[in-house]
């Protein structure tokens, strides 16, 4: 019945007609349900895993980026301290009086810890602002005036759900752990998407900027200011303001802030790109090993069309036309569960970004993810779907897959794979070539060293093979095992792809588990090392890079006073633009560098290093930073 479907298209007819392309898949659904539904999850495996590893990516970024555009508003230059410190807020006046300035406007940043009444806290970005920011079309412009009154607090909706305050009344009172002193405040308004957009979504607080310069005992002074200019003097605006900088502020794009970041998360942008790769290949392998279980039944429908007179454009179409809705059927599924997947599951925690960004939880989709996913699915489907095509070649018989002995369709000759393990020797021997003269490329020798395994496969499943039907002539005791070699080797491509499927899944397990466990070495012996100078520490609450300021003086005098103390010092970090980068600076007393130099150096003498820095002009920087600006010991 569908040879007789097909050829009623006339002898003429070049392309078939829609409704007898799905009156033949509908038809074949029927019968073959079960096998296209195990195709179509491979593909929704795949197209899932790629998505939410590409989503849980450029999430980070792309909300962040919402947030600081939000904050920005229409301001494309910004006037700040290279280590996020603080200056006099009287530049704002000269600022303006910049030909081509059409508005600037002060902002002060500080990070606080804001304390509810059932002992919940919360560590935020506070940001002191003033109505200027308004006519920047910035954070303030759809602010409610209560936000920004004296003696209250504006905390962003995703801050009030971390303290339980969400359903809470306006005027509930925490307490602002800020710069070493605590201060009861009134919450004045909780920032939901209406009022804030994207920054509801951020761990965030506002309050009027003179009120936190009183707080945090910089009155006068604020970390930013930004400007908004007229487009056809953006240039000289820039010169002017990097003139009055005078060196010791910088002048950047406003958005300055996810170029950084974009560089921070390269590294785990490169580890989601591995898993993404190894997710769509193991996904690929599922979804080709489902389509093989048809191939025998869909060579046969092709020898019956071809027996029938059918031509091999009309067969192709047929075919093609199956696999495109099989893959937009199974991409549909697949975006939907890695959008869940992205959302709850393979959500990046970003907490360690924290003290140096203002991040955003939001869950970004963009369209080039999901294209990636989607088109990848569709096209992972047609590839599978086109091996049973290999019988329209020229000269082939008919009926050729009636002739054939075993489970037609399904062979890999000996020469097939010793080509590819060829192949894959030459891929390893590449990879560790790439790993060895260019180490911090590891994510890309991973890779290759993912698709040699691949490639070794059919030779090493062979070997066993022939290894097991050795054993079982020798051990006639061994009755089940000439039973599934019989089982194998009737199935060679099916094997096949079982055991390549197995083996990525297992390449990736152990690549990915022992990358986490060499990360979380390297951070235990660092922090140990970290945190070796002192048994007790005093910092501001969730502060463990000792980037948050406070006075020591009267602290330091006291805490020396108590019984047992032997010794007090003073500690101090912060997160500096260096070039592309935030960097984290540490500034450690004289003398109490000895155990991270010790456990970190890797050019150069520690005890040296020790010394110099002690005596002063000296700094010890990472292998990065000495490889970007190009300097060594002693530059």
């Amino acid at each position: 019945m569908i040879a007789a479907a097909v050829r009623t298209e006339g002898p003429r007819r070049r392309a078939l007609r829609p409704y007898a392309l799905l009156y033949i898949y509908r038809r074949r659904l029927r019968v073959n349900g079960a096998q296209e539904m195990l195709a179509g999850v491979g593909v929704a495996v795949a197209v899932a895993l790629v998505l939410a590893a590409t989503v849980a990516e450029g999430s980070i970024a792309g909300s962040t980026r919402q947030v600081v555009r939000a904050v920005v508003g229409q301001a494309s230059l910004q006037l700040r301290s290279p280590g996020n410190g603080t200056f006099d807020e009287r530049l704002l006046t000269r600022v303006e009086g910049i030909p081509g300035v059409k508005q600037a406007a002060p902002l002060l940043e500080q990070t606080a810890t804001v304390l509810a009444p059932d002992g919940r806290r919360v560590s935020v970005d506070l940001a002191g602002t003033d109505v200027s920011l308004a006519v920047l079309d910035g954070l303030a412009h759809t602010l409610p005036l209560d936000a920004l009154t004296p003696g209250g607090i504006g905390l962003s909706s995703a801050s009030a759900r971390q303290l339980g305050l969400t359903g809470s009344r306006p005027g509930t009172r925490v307490r602002l752990l800020l710069r070493g002193r605590s201060t009861p405040l009134r919450v004045s308004a909780v920032l939901g998407s209406e009022a804030a957009g994207a920054v509801s979504n951020a761990l965030v607080a506002v309050m009027p900027l003179e009120r936190l310069q009183r707080l945090a005992g910089l009155p006068g002074r604020v970390t930013r200011i930004l400007v908004q200019s007229t487009p056809a003097r953006q240039a000289a605006v820039r010169h002017d303001l990097e003139a009055l900088a005078a060196g010791r502020l910088t002048v950047t794009p406003a958005e300055q802030d996810v170029t950084l970041l974009q560089q921070a998360l390269r590294p785990s942008g490169l580890a989601s790109q591995l898993f993404a790769a190894i997710g769509a290949l193991l996904g690929f392998l599922l979804a080709f090993n489902a389509m093989l279980l048809t191939v025998p039944e869909r060579r046969q429908a092709i020898a019956d069309l071809r027996l029938a007179g059918t031509r091999r454009s009309a067969i192709v179409q047929i075919v093609a036309f199956q696999a495109v809705c099989l893959g937009v059927a199974a991409s549909a599924v697949g975006l939907a569960v890695g959008y869940a997947l992205s959302v709850w599951v393979f959500h990046q925690p970003t907490g360690y970004l924290a003290e140096a960004f203002t991040l955003s939880s939001a869950t970004v989709v963009g369209r080039g993810p999901l294209l990636l996913a989607g088109l990848g699915g569709v096209a992972a489907t047609c590839l599978a779907s086109a091996v049973p095509l290999l019988d329209l070649r020229a000269g082939r018989a008919r009926d050729a897959v009636y002739r054939e002995a075993g489970v037609p369709g399904n062979a890999l000759d000996t020469r097939a794979q010793r080509v590819l393990f060829a192949a894959a020797l030459a891929v390893l021997a590449a990879a560790s070539g790439v790993f060895v003269l260019a180490p911090s490329a590891a994510i890309l020798a991973g890779a290759m060293l993912a698709f040699a395994t691949l490639l070794a496969v059919p030779l090493v499943f062979a070997s066993v093979l022939h290894v097991a039907r050795s054993l079982a002539e020798r051990r006639q005791s061994l009755t089940s095992l000439p039973v599934a070699l019989a089982s194998l080797q009737s199935t060679t491509l099916r094997s096949l792809a079982l055991a390549a499927t197995g083996a990525l899944a297992l390449f990736g397990s152990v690549a990915l588990g022992g990358s986490r466990q060499d990360l979380l070495r390297g951070i235990r012996s660092f922090a140990s090392s970290y945190v070796a100078d002192a048994p007790i520490w005093v910092s501001n609450p969730g502060d463990n890079q000792a980037a948050q300021e406070f006075s020591p003086d009267s602290r330091t005098a006291a805490i020396a006073r108590l019984p047992g103390i032997a010794a007090v010092s003073v500690f101090q970090g912060g997160f500096l633009t260096l070039g592309d980068r935030r960097v984290w600076v540490i500034a450690r007393p004289p003398g109490a560098s000895r155990h991270v130099l010790e456990s970190q150096v890797t050019a150069g003498s520690a005890a040296v290093a020790a010394a110099r820095l002690a005596a002063g002009g000296w700094i010890a920087v990472s292998e990065q930073i000495a490889a970007e600006h190009h300097t060594a010991i002693g530059g």
